[in-house]
């Protein structure tokens, strides 16, 4: 069967978030495979560039997808990389030799072969899914993608956070790598991280530069005490995330939950302008006219129109 959203296991982003729960552990394991890997690993915590325990490593995973997979861990030859891509990347020396070096000094390779059937368990049940439901053709249309993606890959993470992930694309593939719980709960975390790569292809590259003509609006979001830290440093990111949100909301939502998902998207996860994101998004959905380029513009408008005569926080830096 020709798959438009394809799900499974990736060895270099295993191996990626090995090495990152050996030297931050969770306090939690939400999944057994995470509990399993990070007891069986933390042996090895030395091998992890000479023992130090004070390594950043972000977006590792996503790195791990530019090269050739394990043992080979070498550069993929022709990729084209977004720049969304290239920002996450900012140490890839770095990266590469600590993804070598605990390969080579630790028996992951032994470890993950045992674990394999298990991975591919969760990975054939969410293809399942995925054949049912059209996630792939749906967001397309929704998205208004007219030369889409030649397919979705779903990378399931056991030792990922619980609906967490990331959704890098490279070349012609967008990428969902996506945490527990897995099975039919997986698809808010599959929609939201494949919105990403759509997004930013066709909608912010053409935004961008009106985004950060408005990014003094930043200010009034990160006086939000919820707002998520990983975003705290990036407006670009921060309308992105808004965006995405509010169009999860309005187009895959059961109509009666709406109002508690806006309460809990500005409340709990600190995105202050989701309202006004979910409003003029909704009023396309049900009119149809322009685009929704379009409705970014007028969501800058809408906020800018609000907010223009307002005191910009002081927790505001005008260098974001």
């Amino acid at each position: 069967m020709n798959h438009e959203s394809i799900a499974m296991p990736d060895k270099n982003v295993f191996l990626a978030y090995t090495i990152l729960n050996v030297i931050d552990p969770p306090l939690y394991n939400s999944h057994p495979l995470r509990k399993r890997t990070t007891k069986h690993f933390r042996k090895f915590e030395e091998k992890i560039f000479a023992g130090s325990k004070n390594i950043v490593l972000p977006n590792i995973e996503v790195y791990a997808l530019t090269l050739n997979e394990a043992p080979d861990l070498s550069k993929r030859k022709g990729l084209a990389l977004s720049s969304h891509v290239k920002n996450m990347l900012i140490y890839p020396s770095d990266y590469l030799e600590c993804l070598v070096d605990f390969y080579r000094n630790t028996d992951f390779e032994k470890f993950y072969q045992k674990i394999l059937p298990e991975y591919k368990a969760i990975c054939d049940e969410l293809q399942d899914i995925l054949d049912k439901e059209k996630i792939h053709k749906d967001l397309n249309d929704i998205w208004e993608i007219k030369k889409p993606f030649t397919k979705d890959v779903v990378i399931p993470m056991p030792l990922e956070e619980t609906q967490s992930g990331s959704g890098p694309y490279i070349g012609d593939t967008a990428y969902q790598i996506i945490g527990p719980p897995f099975g039919y709960l997986s698809i808010e975390s599959i929609i939201h991280e494949a919105s990403h790569p759509r997004m930013d292809r066709f909608m912010t590259k053409k935004l961008v530069e009106e985004i950060k003509k408005k990014r003094y609006l930043f200010g009034h979001v990160l006086a939000n005490p919820s707002y998520p830290p990983q975003y705290g440093k990036n407006w670009i990111a921060c309308f992105e995330e808004h965006f995405i949100r509010a169009m999860q909301i309005a187009f895959f939502e059961i109509e009666t939950r709406i109002p508690y998902m806006l309460e809990k998207e500005k409340g709990y996860h600190g995105f202050s302008f989701i309202r006004e994101f979910y409003d003029e998004i909704n009023k396309y959905k049900e009119g149809k006219k322009g685009s929704l380029q379009d409705v970014a513009f007028g969501v800058l408008e809408r906020l800018d129109k609000t907010y223009k005569n307002r005191t910009v926080p002081k927790i505001y830096r005008p260098d974001i």
